[in-house]
């Protein structure tokens, strides 16, 4: 019953899985956030470029993640539509401008649909940003992933090649 953190290496074997059509490790904090004389706290996620096609992501100004933010650690920032409306009034031009996240400054690149009538503000910054301040010990506590159509027995493939890994004793699995 105890609950099982992927670690750096794990996550790079299920990355590499052909079941996975997207993947994506996905991190997540509260966090104070600035932006001029407005202070809000928001929901910060560290996530790869594969979370907006998971989410089906639509921006309504800038752009979104892109690879080359996750791999170069940029400090930039996409916003959904309650955390510019907590922050700057609704204002997009806010886009291309910095916010302050905690102690870090980064740019906001864009700004995201709401997709649910609940939740609240949401900041998406890079994963490799989000390890390095939020999760310095690389333990991964989520991943958010889409199945290629028609494939199955995923569950057992992923216990069967983890369990050496994450020492896991698959055969005591009564799930």
């Amino acid at each position: 019953w105890r609950q099982i953190q992927i670690t750096p290496q794990a996550y790079k074997l299920l990355e590499q899985m052909p079941e996975f059509e997207f993947i994506t490790p996905v991190g997540e904090t509260g966090g104070q956030v600035r932006y001029r004389d407005e202070e809000t706290t928001l929901n910060i996620k560290g996530v790869t470029t594969d979370y907006h096609r998971i989410k089906k992501t639509e921006i309504l100004r800038g752009r979104m993640l892109l690879p080359m933010d996750i791999e170069q650690e940029q400090k930039v920032v996409v916003l959904n539509e309650r955390a510019l409306n907590d922050i700057a009034n609704g204002d997009q031009s806010i886009v291309g401008n910095y916010i302050q996240i905690g102690s870090i400054f980064y740019r906001v690149i864009g700004i995201a649909k709401d997709k649910n009538a609940w939740g609240g503000g949401e900041a998406l910054i890079p994963y490799s940003i989000y390890r390095k301040v939020y999760q310095p010990d690389g333990k991964i506590r989520q991943v958010e992933a889409v199945l290629h159509p028609g494939t199955s027995g995923i569950a057992e493939k992923i216990r069967h090649m983890m369990s050496p890994l994450l020492m896991y004793d698959e055969s005591n699995d009564h799930t």
